[in-house]
């Protein structure tokens, strides 16, 4: 008999690093997110959000869904990344989406 253990996501901690970011896919297993400057960048293009140097390349099978859907090719989002205090992400967080890296 399999037994399924579940696995809770991480909770945000005060210590935690809150950013702004935008998420977007050019290729379905590579997820880019870059963190953007909100109060001088208020509303950026998929091609302004690609000319960001502020960019981290994360392979879409290190994260875990929460909530949501898998994300569009070439649609931009905008949320929030959750980092730990050594900078590693751990949350990534937008109006329809939740997702978590492990």
């Amino acid at each position: 008999m399999t037994e399924v253990i579940p696995k809770t996501f991480p909770s945000t901690k005060r210590s935690d690093k809150i950013l702004p970011i935008y998420v977007w896919q050019t290729r379905p297993e590579i997820l880019t997110i870059a963190v953007y400057d909100h109060v001088k960048n208020r509303k950026l293009t998929l091609s302004s959000a690609k000319a960001l140097n502020t960019q981290i390349l994360y392979e879409i099978t290190h994260f875990r869904w929460e909530a949501g859907r898998d994300l569009a090719i070439n649609k931009l989002y905008s949320g929030v990344g959750i980092f730990n205090n050594r900078g590693t992400l751990k949350t990534i967080k937008t109006r329809n989406h939740v997702m978590h890296y492990f």
